[in-house]
């Protein structure tokens, strides 16, 4: 599976971690030492999954967090990240093979290797291959995996590429770093050093982290959405049950991962115990994680196909944190949100909404945004006949060669507008004006269902 490339450059609010892929190098004398602790008996088998399924040349993802230059002096957010990776070892350690076995490498504090790019770059795709390149470039002169970081810059936007080797077999621990993202990028605009601890959060996710190791058996579907289910007082009424729940959302051909499981259940625990997690969607994408940043930020879900040069992007806003433990009103978001799976089938996982999200646009244009509101609406009388009356499609002229469907999706838990569309120069105006519409129309239907109003009119289509 290859990791399609995107700029997260556009970040209004906070940072948007976004999955690359980057090469893998065979062991190079004068790196790190090898770490005597060895691989759990998941990381092995994740291990064997992952190598057999992905070509030589291609490994573990790295991350782009883009920061506007104008707002952050580039040699204190070099420094931050410094400071950053250096106080998570997930983010410099990884798994690679050492005569005929599998070791733990992890480099030690100060090894991030911060080197800008000081040519900008005419468009996204020269910034991958910039990035690309220095990566391979970087991986001549050092052990892989050791931690490193390029800059490329557009425009104002400077695309800070980190190199991680360890997320495809620790997506915990790494979540757990990156969930200090939005702070950290808040302090870097700021001018304020990192902290030097984790979170509160980050460290009791850790402990109940650590009393549920056990929870990863050979193959972790049922197991592991057993556990996610179970609350105190047994689940909610008419929840699916371990056995079904699976079943009903795999259809999009994606498998929820043993971390995804994992955290869940720590949310749930956590909730229990007091402890204050982020909201977090969680997206699988095979073997990887896209960790959501605690509220008010935005959340991006982009899958982009190659192969058939399709793009699919969904972008909300939240009104603010929601914690767990879920409600049964949540529990068809799972199966709602795994209808925004396009091209390579994502599945995205919630959990309880506390407070609705605010329906909005997000950033600047030309790049595609897409307003997304979910909204409990089973408050909402004459609810199922909404939900039975299925989608809507809103669509206007479509340019020619380019291709745009918008889509109203109304469940017994949401709203979704969600957007399908091919590459062209001409679809971001019309897209802009279009979804500036539907965005009316979606603040009102918001606005219903959380007064518990029960709509008059169902709204026309609105056409370009």
């Amino acid at each position: 599976m290859r990791f399609g490339p995107m700029i997260s450059g556009d970040l209004p609010v906070g940072p948007v971690t976004t999955w690359w892929p980057c090469p893998r190098r065979e062991d190079a004398a004068g790196g790190p030492p090898l770490d005597p602790r060895e691989p759990t008996p998941d990381q092995r088998r994740r291990h064997a999954e992952r190598t057999a399924r992905l070509p030589e040349d291609e490994s573990a993802p790295f991350i782009a967090i883009g920061i506007r230059l104008r707002d952050a002096d580039e040699a204190s957010v070099a420094e931050t990240l410094r400071r950053f990776v250096d106080r998570h070892e997930a983010l410099r350690s990884g798994l690679v093979e050492h005569d005929g076995r599998l070791h733990r490498r992890t480099a030690g504090p100060g090894t991030l290797d911060f080197r800008p790019e000081t040519t900008p770059a005419a468009d996204e795709d020269e910034v991958v291959a910039r990035a690309l390149d220095w990566f391979r470039r970087w991986a001549d002169t050092t052990s892989w995996p050791c931690f490193g970081a390029v800059t490329v810059r557009t425009g104002d936007i400077t695309t800070l590429a980190l190199a991680v080797d360890h997320i495809a077999f620790d997506g915990l621990s790494a979540y757990l770093a990156l969930s200090e993202l939005p702070d950290l990028h808040d302090g870097v605009l700021a001018g304020a050093p990192p902290p030097a601890a984790a979170p509160s959060h980050v460290d009791a996710a850790h402990r109940i982290a650590g009393e549920q190791a056990d929870l990863h058996p050979a193959d972790p579907s049922l197991d592991l959405w057993r556990a996610a289910l179970t609350r105190p007082g047994g689940p909610a009424p008419g929840a699916p049950t371990a056995d079904s729940w699976p079943a009903a959302t795999m259809r999009t051909g994606s498998r929820l991962v043993a971390d995804a499981d994992m955290l869940a259940e720590i949310g749930s625990r956590a909730a229990e115990a007091g402890a204050r997690l982020p909201f977090v969607l969680l997206v699988a994408l095979e073997a990887a994680l896209a960790p959501e940043l605690p509220g008010p930020y935005p959340y991006l879900v982009s899958t982009h196909n190659r192969r058939g040069a399709e793009r699919t992007d969904s972008i909300g806003w939240y009104a603010g944190v929601a914690p767990y433990p879920r409600t049964d009103a949540s529990l068809p978001l799972l199966d709602r949100a795994g209808e925004l799976a396009a091209g390579w089938g994502e599945v995205a996982r919630a959990g309880a909404l506390d407070v609705p999200l605010v329906a909005s646009t997000v950033g600047r244009w030309p790049r595609p945004h897409v307003v997304v509101s979910l909204v409990d609406l089973t408050a909402v009388p004459g609810h199922e006949r909404w939900a039975q009356d299925g989608a809507s499609t809103w669509a206007g002229p479509v340019p020619p060669s380019d291709e745009v469907h918008l889509w109203l999706k109304l469940s017994a838990t949401g709203l979704h507008l969600e957007t399908r569309h091919l590459a062209g120069p001409e679809r971001c105006r019309w897209l802009e004006e279009v979804v500036d519409r539907c965005r009316h129309e979606l603040e009102q239907l918001t606005g219903w269902a959380a007064a518990g109003q029960r709509p008059d009119h169902r709204p026309e289509p609105v056409h370009a």
